[in-house]
């Protein structure tokens, strides 16, 4: 994830947090020339190409993509196939600029962690947390949830036009979601965390203004920031740093 610093007193936030020892597998590549995607589905642009042999680190349950019921692993570290050195992933391949990617669990095996691969995470700028210092800046969405906001993951029906936000330096925030532009202010309210105020919509043509109990949370261990929408169900969308 790209790092931004800022001198103003906007959005700063210091969210370091070292990575769980579970919870993450080995995902070795099935096939050739198998795409790696920014999102957990098979359309738009593909990060990467890999083939069998390639090897990385993924996090442990897969996404379900609600469209296709498809499932696709998380990937955020490489593995040298030879030394079994661990790396962040643009260290490994220029093309993976944002560090993470999805690749569909029918061309992936997944098996436990090796001996010494928790030391080796832990030895990586993401294993041994890191901070952002600021969410400014453009960031894409990569899935959502209903109620509980860990579990289960679910990619909506975002395929044509995948929400994104907009963070400005003048603390205020553009949320682009399907049919649907909303713009306010975010309130610090914790380390990580914002409240979405004076929000201002405009969906199917309309124009409203109204109150909300939306909130974003920016989470460390994973690097995605989590904008709620606070309905009659809360629904989770989270997003990844979009480097460009």
């Amino acid at each position: 994830m790209k790092r931004i610093f800022l001198t103003s007193v906007f959005l700063l936030v210091l969210c370091g947090a070292a990575w769980a020892e579970d919870g993450y597998v080995r995902i070795a590549i099935n096939g050739t020339r198998v795409n790696l995607r920014p999102q957990p589905h098979a359309a738009g642009r593909v990060v990467a190409q890999m083939s069998t042999g390639d090897v990385f680190i993924a996090e442990e349950w897969p996404i379900v993509n609600q469209y296709d019921k498809s499932e696709w692993y998380r990937i955020v570290l490489a593995v040298d196939a030879e030394t079994n050195a661990i790396s962040v992933l643009s260290e490994r391949d220029s093309r993976f600029r944002a560090n993470m990617a999805f690749v569909n669990a029918n061309f992936a095996t997944a098996s436990p962690l090796a001996e010494g691969d928790i030391e080796k995470i832990l030895a990586t700028p993401e294993g041994v947390g890191y901070s952002l210092d600021s969410i400014y800046g453009t960031w894409s969405y990569v899935h959502s949830t209903e109620g509980d906001a860990e579990t289960p993951l679910y990619l909506y029906e975002f395929e044509t036009s995948p929400p994104r936000l907009e963070i400005k330096k003048d603390n205020t925030m553009v949320f682009f979601g399907y049919e649907r532009v909303s713009e306010g202010t975010l309130v610090q309210t914790g380390p990580c965390s914002y409240n979405f105020t004076d929000v201002k919509s405009k969906y199917e043509g309309y124009d409203y203004h109204k109150d909300t109990d939306d909130y974003l949370l920016y989470v460390p261990k994973s690097g995605l920031l989590r904008y709620t929408i606070s309905d009659d169900v809360e629904v989770h969308h989270y997003f990844v740093y979009d480097a460009g």
